[in-house]
């Protein structure tokens, strides 16, 4: 009956592993909160060029700042986010749209030797094989983790899953996840086809800021996650209060989207943080924790499925190394990728 980590911490090994849980979920949520706030002024900015707002006001530490003061806090102090549950929809759709939009600029030749958007400096940099494969492309096993991840919320969703039973719940999980993969395939092929080697973290900066589909695509995704960010930082500031038994909602709520914003300054590559997060916290929630918990259980069950569950844990742990190996590395040392 428990619908979060914490819970079944609790209920399996007592109050210090419940506490190990919520720490890890709640610090997952920094990373969460730091790629948003990195898309929003990366994407904001490119949409103030494209509208040929100032250079000063297009500046990506000047849109961080601004947002994170006149947008985000804001939204963030509103105790309750009942009217942005329903912001998931627009999420959707303008995933959606962005799909479409870079599969017409794939099609279309726009961003090709010879098209409206060709850009010299950019090609120079996409040079390699359709399909190329290195040591680098082991980062993929790091995004998996954040691109395919509701893991630290499954015992919820089963909880509140109509008619429930574990075939239902393999049945919807399968299918959800399915449509994510398929969505992801398309957007990232999509994204090197047109580009290659020189695809950014966030792809839409690959795009031109004259191109019009492409600033309608960096406003419907700024706006969902402009409406998200509070959601997500909600859980961020609970599990922090909760966790330090701190009282104070506002001033807990403008130290936390500080410290946020601070490392958003310090950090400006969305991939970076996406595949970081992955490594450390996708190969927690979804290899180590529920295998772990599994065998803290005190009749569970011998035989090949506790065998299948120590091997989990050990090759999450591997993949956890691994990960984070190569994030490291492809950020500060890429020739070592090569």
């Amino acid at each position: 009956g428990e619908r979060n980590f914490k819970g079944l911490g609790l209920a399996t090994s007592g109050q210090r592993w419940a506490d190990v849980l919520n720490w890890a979920c709640t610090l997952r949520t920094v990373f969460s909160c730091l790629a948003f706030s990195i898309v929003i002024s990366d994407s904001f900015s490119a949409i103030l060029h494209s509208f040929g707002a100032p250079l000063a006001l297009c500046s990506r530490n000047t849109v961080l700042g601004g947002m994170s003061l006149f947008v985000i806090l804001p939204l963030c102090l509103v105790p309750n986010l009942a009217a942005l549950s329903y912001t998931s929809f627009f999420g959707v759709a303008a995933m959606l749209y962005t799909m479409a939009f870079m599969a017409i600029r794939c099609l279309d030749g726009s961003y090709a030797l010879g098209g409206s958007f060709y850009d010299a400096a950019l090609a120079a940099g996409s040079a390699s094989g359709t399909w190329s494969v290195n040591k680098s492309t082991l980062v993929l096993v790091s995004a998996l983790g954040t691109a395919c991840s509701a893991h630290y919320n499954a015992p919820r969703y089963y909880e509140q899953l109509r008619d429930r039973s574990v075939g239902r719940f393999n049945k919807v999980v399968a299918c959800s996840f399915g449509l994510a993969v398929a969505m992801c395939l398309a957007t990232m092929s999509a994204g090197y086809l047109t580009f290659g080697a020189a695809s950014k973290g966030n792809i839409l900066l690959n795009y031109s800021t004259r191109d019009p589909l492409a600033t309608a695509a960096r406003i419907a995704v700024t706006s969902s996650v402009v409406c998200t960010y509070p959601l997500a930082f909600t859980g961020l500031r609970d599990g922090v209060m909760s966790l330090l038994g701190l009282r104070n909602f506002q001033l807990t709520t403008v130290v936390l989207l500080s410290i946020v914003t601070g490392l958003a300054y310090a950090i400006s590559n969305v991939g970076f943080v996406v595949n970081l997060s992955g490594a450390i916290f996708g190969a927690l929630t979804v290899y180590i924790f529920p295998c772990a918990l599994y065998l803290m259980l005190p009749k569970r069950k011998a035989g090949a499925e506790g065998q299948f569950a120590r091997s989990t844990v050990c090759g999450g742990v591997l993949l956890a190394l691994l990960g984070t190996s190569v994030a490291l590395l492809q950020e500060f040392a890429p020739l070592r990728l090569k």
